[in-house]
């Protein structure tokens, strides 16, 4: 008796859910976007390459430019210490043996 009771108690409940999610179907809403897809083109790209090239070459200008001013310090401290040798040098006759 007990179990036809829980029986008729669960038609109620699934006859309930299934009125409530017919509900939920009717009123949803689906959202569909179509697109062609673009067309494949090939472009030269003369343009793209002439001002990449242009900016490769700045940039290496740039690079001279630094590598300069960084060996400028470096070659007018070489040349100090060369003539500093020099000087002692011909001082004191100084040799450096081979």
């Amino acid at each position: 008796m007990i179990s036809l009771e829980n029986e008729r108690g669960n038609r109620k409940t699934s006859g309930r859910d299934k009125l409530y999610l017919r509900n939920r179907i009717n009123y949803s809403t689906i959202t569909i976007y179509l697109s062609e897809p673009k067309p494949i083109s090939y472009e030269w790209g003369i343009k793209r390459a002439i001002e990449t090239g242009i900016q490769a070459f700045m940039a290496t200008i740039r690079a001279i430019i630094i590598g300069i001013f960084v060996f400028i310090p470096l070659i007018i401290l070489a040349a100090v210490l060369y003539f500093i040798y020099k000087a002692v040098k011909k001082k004191t006759g100084f040799k450096i043996r081979k």
